[in-house]
């Protein structure tokens, strides 16, 4: 690290510790929407849009969002928009990914009216996808008067074919957060509180990670500008679970009860416990579950993402050309998914896979994350690692294989 670039760092914390705080008092406001890891998801975005502007929906506001939707709309012939705000919009079906996999549809045939709502968060447009749209709507519902077509984006973009510009009107998710607050205000004391906070929630997700109009972003956002050097610094040096896989590898090469497989795997940390019992269940070397080399068809794997270290408890492939003899190993690890399922030890960690697919993990557990890390006292992510998988290690690990030797051993006996 440079001199100068020390001095960056320092000016960052001294001239921006106030605004750091309260970015970081902000964050920790509760959202629904971020709690369940769904403020970027374009198919729960998609869900409350067609909740709302559904006249039948169970949100109190009837046909008003929609008559809302449709006013944005300079395409609306005036016939139809008066013919809405006069008919029965109550007799409208909203439909999700239903008709022809359109993100948004609503059609009502009294009024003789549809639109197709493209919904757009982070994924950009997929070729020919409006296009596709229009031409099914257009086959398909050519006896309606009117048939609208909406490109919903977070900033109101234009579709990228020329023709489909034409085709498709543009609305941003700001004209969203506009109509919702409008609705909001005009309902005033009438709107259920439930809803009216399941709004304000969905608004405040809108602001934060769609269209960035949150106040904690503008303070993220003026910060950057002014030091991102040092920002950019800290972001290079961020810390990352990826890291530790050469420090895993060391980890289990040198633990005396345990033993290191496939060491060239790029990808994952494989080993077995230094326990011939257990280890004589699963060996079954014309298998090549893990290539060649590799005896058994159960591995221990240590899983690396940037954000945790996951361990796996995993069955292997199969991979003998002998139908007879494949059969045989198939029939064997089927028992021995069977047996380790009983298992006390693994309980709280089991997942739905089954034996019959070709890697099925029988269970999952988290050794670290980046927020265990952040958490700890240590300074040192690789200490903080050795710390967490001595204890699966020696607490799991170890005894798992110990009682499941144990056990199978005396059923083999009693027959």
């Amino acid at each position: 690290m440079t001199n100068s670039t020390k001095e960056k760092l320092k000016d960052l914390l001294v001239q921006e510790s106030a605004n750091l705080s309260l970015i970081q008092q902000r964050l920790k406001v509760f959202n629904i929407f971020d709690v369940l890891g769904v403020g970027h998801r374009e198919l729960q975005h998609s869900n409350f849009i067609g909740w709302l502007l559904d006249p039948n929906g169970n949100h109190g506001f009837g046909d008003y969002f929609l008559l809302e939707f449709l006013n944005q709309l300079s395409d609306v012939p005036d016939e139809l928009l008066i013919d809405c705000h006069l008919g029965n919009l109550y007799s409208t079906r909203v439909k999700r990914e239903s008709e022809n996999n359109i993100d948004i549809f609503i059609i009502n045939n009294e009024l003789s009216f549809c639109i197709a709502i493209e919904n757009k968060v982070l994924a950009g447009e997929s070729a020919h996808q409006l296009a596709k749209y229009k031409k099914h709507v257009l086959e398909n519902h050519d006896d309606l008067n009117h048939q609208l077509f909406v490109f919903l984006t977070p900033n109101g973009i234009l579709p990228k074919a020329e023709d489909m510009q034409e085709s498709y009107e543009t609305l941003s998710y700001f004209d969203l957060v506009l109509m919702l607050k409008g609705g909001l205000n005009s309902f005033g004391e009438n709107v259920e509180p439930d809803i009216e906070y399941a709004i304000k929630q969905y608004i405040a997700n809108v602001n934060r990670n769609i269209i960035g109009m949150d106040d904690a972003v503008k303070t993220a956002q003026k910060i950057y500008q002014e030091h991102r050097q040092a920002i950019d610094f800290i972001y290079r040096n961020r810390p990352d679970c990826t890291s530790l896989m050469d420090e895993a590898i060391k980890y289990v090469h040198d633990h005396p009860k345990l033993l290191l497989q496939v060491p060239d795997d790029k990808r994952f940390v494989r080993f077995m416990p230094n326990h011939e019992g257990f280890n004589s269940l699963f060996r079954y070397p014309a298998a090549r579950s893990w290539g060649e080399g590799c005896d058994y068809i159960f591995m221990f794997e240590l899983h690396f993402s940037k954000q945790a270290v996951l361990l796996k408890l995993c069955f292997g492939a199969i991979y003998i050309a002998d139908i007879e003899q494949r059969q045989d190993v198939q029939e064997a690890k089927d028992k021995l998914f069977t047996e380790m399922k009983k298992e006390p030890l693994l309980k709280p960690y089991l997942s739905k896979a089954r034996s019959s697919s070709k890697y099925p993990g029988i269970a999952w557990l988290n050794i670290m994350s980046i927020e265990d890390f952040h958490k700890d006292d240590s300074e040192d992510m690789v200490e903080v690692f050795g710390r967490r998988f001595g204890s699966v290690v020696s607490d799991l690990i170890l005894p798992f294989a110990d009682g499941f030797a144990s056990r199978l051993s005396d059923k083999v006996a009693k027959k």
